[in-house]
């Protein structure tokens, strides 16, 4: 963008106060693409909705109509290559004090929040007091008793369903008002009646079923239930694709010959390395959780209001795709978790605060400790967050910007040097 810094000064708070100007033909530039933007949705008297031309909708509207579009995207660009051609850690969202037109193009003023300083803590002297996980046999053999299971010969039976057989469902579930119940979708899923795995009205209402049967199970949620659902009711509608019996085998040495190619000494010792594995990535989010909250509530920093505002607007963006993925919609999950507009603000602020301490709380240490990552350690924590997600590596890799990776490779590093493990 062809743009010219015309002054820099710092106010009373610290706060970058930038006079800038944009050049007139880029200017015109953003007014034609706010006109294309808006475009599609113009519609004036005689004139069909989307073919209104920019002299009609100017002659009509006035000529000022696309002009606060224009100038924001303008002003933001502008801002935000001053601030790197100068060096300005500008955080959150600027605020324009003053904008105008004339020979010179876009001339405006605009206030900025710098990146906030910090003063940290004694990160290095905090203690760690999550003990080092474990693996009982008891667990071990709940594990070999479950693949067991899965190895089991299916034995089908012509009679209703009872208690101690497996059926194997499909799931559709959907509240009173409609809306499919969060969780409650399965294709071939095998229960076994008498598991207590699903609510005792469905289970009951399952028992009784034949293979090919088909059937709607109302149920009330408990009061006590996840809170978006407690209470409430709906209906879950039930296929029966099979009712069998399972023939499940011994966990001896004939089954870990059969299914594992490999003596049940063996067996038991990798069942045993994967569980404890698994155990130990728990305790690795446990720590990085305890070792940042900690890190961070000694640090001494304000967060500027507009970076904070920013923040919130990013994770409700976030959270709004998320549920749109889910066919939800932000009106829905607050009707369901009976959260007002407020109480939803309030939560949002809290998480965003959350982050952002956390995020300048690693940006500190980092240029503290000289923290920097080669290529190789930044592939290194890829392949480290595909074996923790069980995801491929080029999946992985794909789904992290720059700006993600390195936030992630920082994040390991910082809790690596304080808890030095």
């Amino acid at each position: 963008m062809n743009k010219q810094l015309l002054e820099t000064t710092r106010d009373d708070k610290g706060r970058y106060v930038i006079t800038a100007t944009v050049a007139p033909e880029d200017f015109s530039v953003a007014l034609e693409a706010a006109y294309q933007l808006c475009k599609p949705q113009l519609e004036l008297e005689g004139i069909p909705r989307g073919q209104v031309t920019r002299e009609q909708a100017e002659e009509a509207l006035g000529q000022e109509f696309f002009y606060p579009q224009a100038a924001q995207q303008c002003c933001a660009q502008a801002l935000e290559e001053i601030c790197a051609e100068n060096g300005y850690d500008m955080v959150g969202y600027p605020n324009i004090s003053a904008c105008s037109t004339g020979p010179e193009g876009l001339k405006f003023t605009a206030v900025c929040d710098p990146y906030p300083q910090v003063k940290l803590g004694d990160y290095r002297k905090i203690k760690v007091n999550i003990p080092m996980p474990e693996v009982e046999e008891s667990e071990l053999d709940l594990l070999l008793d479950e693949y067991a299971r899965r190895a089991g010969k299916e034995s089908p039976l012509y009679r209703p369903a009872q208690k101690g057989d497996s059926v194997r469902l499909d799931l559709e579930g959907t509240m009173e008002s409609g809306e499919p119940i969060p969780g409650g979708h399965a294709e071939d899923y095998v229960l076994v009646l008498g598991s207590k795995t699903f609510l005792p009205q469905l289970e009951e209402g399952i028992e009784g079923m034949r293979s090919g049967e088909k059937r709607d199970v109302p149920v009330t949620f408990p009061k006590e239930y996840a809170a978006e659902l407690a209470g409430r009711s709906g209906t879950f509608h039930v296929t029966a694709k099979a009712v069998f019996t399972l023939d499940v085998p011994a966990v001896d040495e004939a089954f870990a010959k059969e299914y594992f190619d490999c003596d049940l000494a063996t067996l038991r010792a990798g069942v045993r390395e994967s569980l404890l594995q698994d155990k130990m990535d728990r305790r690795r989010v446990q720590v990085e959780d305890q070792v940042l909250t900690q890190a961070a509530g000694q640090m001494d920093c304000m967060l500027p209001e507009s970076m904070i505002q920013k923040e919130i607007d990013q994770l409700t963006l976030e959270f709004c795709k998320r549920l749109d993925n889910q066919g939800s919609s932000l009106e829905k999950y607050l009707e369901q978790m009976q959260m007002s507009e407020a109480d939803f603000d309030q939560t949002a602020r809290s998480s965003a605060v959350h982050r952002l301490r956390r995020d300048v709380l690693l940006k500190a240490v980092a240029k503290a400790e000289n923290i920097t990552f080669t290529d190789e350690q930044l592939e290194q924590t890829v392949e480290f967050l595909a074996g923790q997600y069980g995801a491929p590596v080029e999946a992985v890799r794909e789904s992290l910007t720059p700006e993600m990776l390195e936030r992630e490779a920082l994040r390991q590093a910082v809790v690596d040097l304080i808890v030095g493990e």
